[in-house]
């Protein structure tokens, strides 16, 4: 399986490979040159404990790392560190049903990725055979900073760089990041929003050069930190069969994301499977701006758009 860039699809790298890029060198998103099928149904899914069934997703998005690796990566990522072994959970208030995203350390949904995202790294340089130090890189408008902050502390061959809007995070954020003990985390404020940020971010992807280190990112622009996400939706769907009593195929209602990163809005259809459905999903984001996706091949070019809830992404069907 193959990673190829946004921009070039001649620009192809293994999926180990393009977890400690981050970015591909034309600037491009790395996304898989064919989207792999899941393996089990909906009604398989549900003997599987969370982190198991992780493990085996990310195993199809990622495979060169290894079943047995990735399990490592799945178990020690998240340990104890959760108040919950399931966690995330499905509640139903109403008649809707909310899953809950804030039962990790930091209590932010990143917490989902960014506690296996430097155990990926870590796997991808054994396996790639890098002795170098990976130093990430990663902009934040708040909880992605404290998040991924907690999740490479003390790390063993990283130091982590975040970038933040010095007016654009609230002051219990900027507390947690500046106070997040470890002896390899860094954080710098700049001026300017979340978009200076993350534009100076991949301006010096592109524009460093070094043999020194190798550079990285924890923001969604890594398939690294996208691929952990894809999880929850799984296991909402599995939940819901499970809780209204409904075989496959469940008519699912739309989903609703509050986001405006790549994860947020498109791990929800990275994967087709044939017992699980992708639903019409809602997603509303900041005034600021929302990236384009990678499927429409805007790479890191940004459009305005109106207030939250009024932009729309559906998944594509897939045989």
């Amino acid at each position: 399986m193959r990673y190829i860039s946004t921009r070039d699809k001649n620009c192809f790298v293994s999926p180990s490979q393009a977890i400690l890029k981050g970015l591909a060198d034309d600037g491009g998103l790395f996304v898989p040159e064919a989207i792999p099928s899941a393996d089990f149904s909906a009604e398989d899914y549900l003997s599987l404990g969370y982190d198991e069934m992780a493990s085996r997703l990310l195993y199809k998005l990622l495979p060169d790392l290894g079943l047995d690796s990735i399990r490592s990566c799945v178990s020690e990522g998240y340990g104890d560190k959760f108040d919950s072994s399931e966690r995330v959970a499905l509640e139903k208030v109403g008649e809707r049903f909310f899953l809950e995203l804030y039962h990790g350390p930091t209590c932010a949904f990143k917490d989902m990725a960014l506690c296996v995202l430097p155990r990926l790294i870590t796997a991808s340089c054994a396996l790639n055979g890098e002795t170098r130090e990976t130093v990430i890189l990663t902009a934040t408008s708040g909880d992605t900073g404290k998040a991924a902050l907690a999740g490479f502390a003390d790390v063993p061959g990283t130091k982590i760089i975040v970038f933040y809007p010095e007016n654009g995070v609230s002051k219990v954020q900027k507390a947690q990041m500046q106070t997040q003990a470890g002896s390899n985390v860094y954080v710098c404020a700049i001026e300017g929003n979340f978009d200076d940020a993350q534009g100076g971010v991949k301006r010096a992807f592109e524009e460093i050069k070094t043999d020194e280190v190798i550079l990285s990112s924890a923001n969604s622009i890594n398939v690294g930190r996208l691929a952990p996400q894809v999880a929850y939706y799984f296991y909402a769907y599995g939940r819901l069969l499970e809780l209204t009593g409904t075989r496959y195929p469940l008519p699912f209602p739309r989903a609703i994301s509050e986001t405006s990163s790549r994860a947020g809005s498109l791990s929800r259809w990275d994967f087709p499977s044939p017992g699980f459905a992708a639903p019409p999903t809602r997603t509303g984001c900041s005034r600021t701006s929302l990236k384009r996706g990678p499927t429409t091949g805007g790479g890191s070019s940004y459009s305005r758009i109106p207030p939250p809830w009024t932009y729309w992404f559906r998944a594509i069907s897939r045989d």
